[in-house]
């Protein structure tokens, strides 16, 4: 009988002993493991509009082709390779304020674009700064920078708004909410529409090509049209003058905005040093 016991006893602290382990792989965290040079690459293209969703890329004009170019090949010597991962910074300690503040705010919907953008600019700059990761606190800075009479009342209502939210409603939803709100109520919603109008009436003034370039990008972004596609790449062409525009569209015709972009800059270089030969060009032989 005592046999019996003893073997019984043993038997279930055996059965129940692996249960412990189960506790300590729970508490296990991930830590970052780094980007690629490319993958940073990208989000940088697509940010800048450089990267047609789905493809149809191709030369301006055509019927689609490879979006990628035929560029390639290797780095640059002493760049890092592009698919090796690469370790993230590490958060800096003690972090100050840094930069200047936006510019009052006080409904001027020519400005409000801006005033959001440097607002956006402001905090990014300062996102380590303890605090600066409420989104609370990220209206409560911007209804500081929106004064004036034309602007009290609804800045009075928002800032009710937020001291009626309380540590539990800190989530991204709330600054998202008043950026769309700030939108609805002061940015200019006819600002896309004229930007669409004035891109298609943009035009080269001659030699200012670097001008215009800065001009064509800043209204593409506007009008929400993205840098690398087919119907863009056309814009860019039509505002060029037409000699630029013939001596671009000499094969191999370039299938890519960046490539298009370089190649229109050396062929007007190329012209400037054949001005300084010769003289400059008569103005009705400038298009």
């Amino acid at each position: 009988m005592a046999t019996q016991t003893a073997t019984a006893t043993t038997t279930q602290t055996t059965s129940q002993a692996p249960a412990t382990p189960s506790t300590s792989t729970s508490t296990t965290t991930t830590a970052p493991t780094g980007a690629t040079s490319a993958d940073v690459l990208q989000s940088l293209q697509r940010a800048l509009r450089r990267t047609v969703p789905g493809g149809g890329g191709g030369p301006p004009g055509g019927s689609g082709g490879n979006p990628s170019g035929g560029g390639g090949g290797a780095p640059p010597p002493g760049a890092p390779a592009p698919n090796i991962l690469q370790q993230p910074a590490q958060p800096p300690q003690d972090v100050k304020m840094m930069g200047e503040l936006p510019a009052i705010f006080a409904r001027n919907r020519e400005h409000a674009d801006d005033f959001i953008e440097q607002l956006k600019g402001y905090i990014r700059l300062n996102r380590l700064v303890p605090g600066m990761n409420s989104f609370i606190q990220r209206v409560a800075l911007a209804l500081t920078l929106i004064q004036g009479l034309l602007v009290a009342e609804w800045r009075k209502n928002v800032g009710e708004w937020i001291d009626g939210l309380t540590p539990n409603d800190d989530i991204p939803a709330v600054w998202d909410h008043f950026l769309d709100e700030f939108s609805t109520q002061f940015q200019d919603s006819q600002c896309s529409q004229r930007a669409m109008n004035e891109l298609k009436a943009l035009k080269m003034k001659w030699p200012l090509i670097d001008e215009y370039i800065n001009d064509f990008e800043k209204l593409v972004r506007l009008a929400g049209y993205t840098l690398g596609n087919q119907e863009t790449m056309g814009f860019f062409l039509e505002g060029l003058p037409r000699s630029i525009a013939e001596a671009v569209l000499i094969p191999p015709v370039p299938m890519t905005y960046a490539a298009l972009k370089e190649k229109a800059v050396q062929n007007m270089q190329s012209q400037q040093v054949i001005e300084q030969i010769f003289g400059p060009r008569r103005p009705n032989n400038q298009n």
